[in-house]
């Protein structure tokens, strides 16, 4: 029956013996399953968290999540951790053991995370004002920024070409989205700017007094290197393979009088380059 009634039953035997009992059937309520959440989308995992109202509140609840895991809680927490569309449902039982059940399709939607890595050629530079070309690895990811680490422009091309104008050790990173907004990204040390350097300062004060008394040469990755000091007369006062090596402004034990000096320097750089500069050193008393 679609609801309680009462009932009369007749029995009666091969002797025409008869009885009767009257009784009533009760008809319970399925429970009302009201579930009011909408669709949820998340990037590479989402922590849900399921809650439904219900009519008689005395059930027991099932979930079945959608992804092989349930629960018999009243509002559950379920992870999803797997890329994939979810369809969720919830069956509750009253305590007379009447069972309502809901779906919600396509609920819970997890998009796939991009996997983001690049390399660079060539990993070390050694021109003054070199050329690094990048090549993307990513994969699942439409749209790029690339940060160079030289604090100078990005870039949102795939396959980049950046120019370093310093020396230095650069911390390269990439960040990639996918066509559902999904950002992942990578940052590797990669490019190693490592340039040949000389440098002779334009003054030195030799008095003794304990400041700039010497003429210091600076001088980073340079081979078969030569340093000379010459006066006016083209008479060299000083002259070293060493870059490491300092000059006292002396010669031959005596010290030359205050003026403007010529040197010349010549050394290898770490391309083999054969490298030669002149220029001024002025001595101050």
């Amino acid at each position: 029956p679609g609801s309680t009634q009462n009932y009369t039953l007749v029995v009666i035997d091969g002797n025409g013996c008869s009885d009767t009992t009257d009784f009533t059937v009760n008809v319970q309520n399925l429970p009302v399953i009201t579930f009011n959440q909408t669709d949820t989308a998340a990037c590479g995992e989402l922590d849900y968290t399921f809650n439904a109202s219900v009519v008689p509140s005395n059930v027991t609840y099932l979930w079945d999540f959608g992804d092989g895991n349930s629960s018999n809680d009243v509002s559950p927490i379920n992870n999803y951790s797997n890329a994939g569309v979810y369809t969720p449902s919830l069956t509750v039982t009253s305590t007379l053991g009447c069972e309502s059940s809901i779906m919600m399709p396509d609920l819970i939607t997890v998009h796939p995370m991009p996997l983001i890595d690049f390399n660079v050629t060539p990993n070390i530079l050694f021109d003054d004002y070199s050329q690094a070309e990048f090549t993307n690895l990513s994969v699942g990811a439409v749209n790029y920024i690339w940060n160079f680490g030289d604090g100078l422009d990005t870039s949102h091309a795939e396959n980049p070409i950046h120019y370093y104008p310093d020396s230095g050790t650069y911390v390269i990173t990439l960040i990639g989205e996918t066509d559902k907004g999904c950002i992942d990204s990578v940052s590797n040390t990669l490019l190693h700017v490592i340039n040949s350097y000389a440098f002779v300062p334009s003054c030195f004060t030799p008095n003794d007094d304990g400041k700039n008394d010497v003429l210091k040469l600076f001088t980073v990755n340079v081979f078969d290197f030569y340093f000379q000091i010459l006066d006016r007369w083209g008479r060299v006062l000083f002259e070293t393979n060493n870059p490491e090596a300092t000059w006292d402004g002396t010669y031959q034990g005596n010290y030359v009088q205050e003026g403007v000096f010529v040197y010349k320097m010549e050394y290898k750089s770490l391309q083999r380059k054969h490298m030669e500069t002149f220029g001024r050193v002025t001595i101050l008393r």
